[in-house]
């Protein structure tokens, strides 16, 4: 099956794959294989034309390898582009490249650099690639992204850490009171002439205190998984920076390439202005040689008659 759809191109491919889940799946693997494969052409065709083009940015423009380069560089670029905005979920299989025209129109232009010894200039090449690559990826944040499950990058564990020591149980006092009966009086009064006596029998007090101690606390777990998971994280955030440099190099590159055509523009338009000057004051002097024929023709004239 997988034979047959390799002589469709990829978007009949991308289309195919509403027909059943067998399609989808074979489909899918058809487009995502050729996408990374691209990708990794054009990155490596990239470099080898960097490699064979001189350093210095005014002899690029004159090197015979110009064009091929930028549009070699545009190619590049834009799929690095669709990598960024596809490439997590199509990593994690929440969808697949389902822009199959894009890659037609890669291979296309391949096909074109190929087949053809003088190039047209880049922009008039990928034009239509460029239309292609910022419609998709304008419905991918629009219509599909929002529908996808979001990309964690901490588990649903991460978070379920446990502290070193747990706190222990409170600790209760009990105390315990014994009071024997309080005390005893005796009096005795006479009324005549009495002597008052009287006996104090103080009773004791005894308490007793019972503390109990809080359990020894649990040993700690361990944080294998913990450093696991922020290892990969930092791997993943430093392949994501890796490309986020190369991007603003690309980028760089092109600002500079469009400062030099815009200086090249205004040179151009300064020449222009100058021509024009100079065609307005030739007109104006055939207008003046005009004028003086007119005036020696009619002088002849009047001698002619006289």
């Amino acid at each position: 099956m997988e034979k047959i759809f390799r002589y469709l191109g990829f978007k009949s491919v991308s289309q195919c794959r509403m027909v059943n889940h067998q399609f989808n799946t074979i489909c899918s693997t058809i487009l995502n294989s050729t996408f990374q494969r691209l990708q990794n052409q054009m990155l490596h065709r990239f470099q080898g034309i960097k490699a064979k083009m001189p350093r210095r940015e005014s002899a690029r423009r004159s090197h015979p390898l110009a064009c091929e380069s930028d549009i070699i560089e545009t190619l590049h670029m834009r799929l690095s582009l669709l990598q960024m905005t596809f490439g997590k979920h199509i990593e994690r299989k929440h969808c697949c490249f389902f822009p199959g025209e894009i890659l037609d129109e890669v291979y296309s232009i391949l096909s074109y650099l190929k087949t053809t010894t003088k190039l047209a200039r880049p922009y008039k090449v990928t034009d239509e690639l460029f239309d292609l690559t910022t419609m998709a990826m304008e419905y991918f944040k629009e219509h599909i992204e929002p529908n996808l499950p979001e990309i964690t990058y901490f588990g649903t564990d991460f978070f379920d850490i446990t502290t070193a020591f747990s706190p222990g149980e409170s600790s209760k006092s009990y105390m315990c009171l014994d009071s024997p009966p309080a005390s005893g009086f005796e009096s005795s009064s006479q009324q005549n002439g009495g002597n008052a006596s009287g006996d104090h029998h103080a009773s004791s007090l005894n308490m007793y205190m019972e503390e109990s101690l809080p359990p020894s606390p649990p040993p700690p777990q361990s944080n294998m998984v913990l450093r696991k998971r922020i290892h990969r994280i930092k791997q993943g955030m430093k392949k994501y920076n890796d490309q986020l440099s190369a991007l603003r190099s690309d980028l760089r590159s092109c600002k500079r390439k469009t400062a030099l055509q815009q200086k090249q523009i205004a040179e151009q338009q300064k020449q222009i202005a100058e021509q024009q000057k100079q065609t307005l004051e030739y007109a104006n002097r055939l207008d003046d040689y005009d004028k003086k024929s007119e005036e020696t023709s009619r002088k002849f004239q009047t001698l002619l008659q006289v």
